[in-house]
């Protein structure tokens, strides 16, 4: 039997270790920011944004989720990162409750299924000062919804009864879209990229993205 060493393989491995050490302590010293994505209608007034998370890492700088949500995932810890997510959108709808916007946030499966949301959605809502239900969407991706899609379909249902509006997520690359189209309590369906990149260059392409819309 022969074992031979790799370097690299070895270096990279140190490094996610040490990525997952500094995750950890990140997320019991909170070291994450909310950034926001406008949501626009078509004359350009606001009227919501989406909460994208981001990782203020003391030697690398502001972090993209690419570089880091796969990380808590693996570990568990993303969890504790979402909970954190919400008080925080909630804490910044009450900060802007004049301009009546509302705010999107990104929620993985095991947190649609999990018993706690609802109490957790609601607690944060009500500590911020009492803000509406109705302002705090609630987004999965199609391709995670659908894992476990009976659970995940009635936690939404419970939450869309609410007042919690529910977005999903890249919209078309699942394999349940049209199966499940007609269950979803959904009031919004995001088309995913793959099916809007080309628009501005393919009539035909326009034509396949208004078949999906109607």
């Amino acid at each position: 039997t022969f074992h031979l060493y790799d370097g690299e393989l070895h270096a990279r491995s140190v490094a996610k270790l040490r990525l997952i050490a500094q995750l950890r302590r990140a997320v019991y010293e909170d070291r994450f920011d909310l950034h926001f994505q406008p949501i626009v209608d078509a004359a350009g007034a606001i009227h919501g944004a989406e909460c994208l998370i981001r990782w203020r890492h003391p030697e690398l700088g502001l972090l993209m989720p690419g570089r880091f949500i796969h990380l808590a995932e693996e570990t568990g810890l993303n969890m504790e990162m979402e909970k954190q997510v919400i008080f925080s959108a909630a804490r910044h709808l009450a900060r802007w409750k004049k301009y009546g916007i509302y705010l999107s946030i990104n929620l993985s499966a095991r947190m649609f299924e999990s018993d706690e949301l609802l109490n957790l959605l609601e607690t944060a809502l009500v500590q911020a000062g009492g803000v509406e239900n109705s302002r705090l969407k609630l987004e999965i991706t199609e391709s995670e919804g659908m894992s476990n899609a009976g659970t995940v379909i009635e936690r939404m249902k419970e939450l869309s009864g609410r007042g919690f509006g529910i977005y999903i997520d890249d919209f078309g690359t699942g394999q349940s879209s049209l199966r499940y189209l007609k269950d979803l309590p959904a009031s919004v369906l995001k088309i995913d990229r793959a099916f809007v990149n080309g628009i501005e260059r393919s009539e035909e392409d326009r034509h396949f993205l208004g078949h999906i819309i109607e």
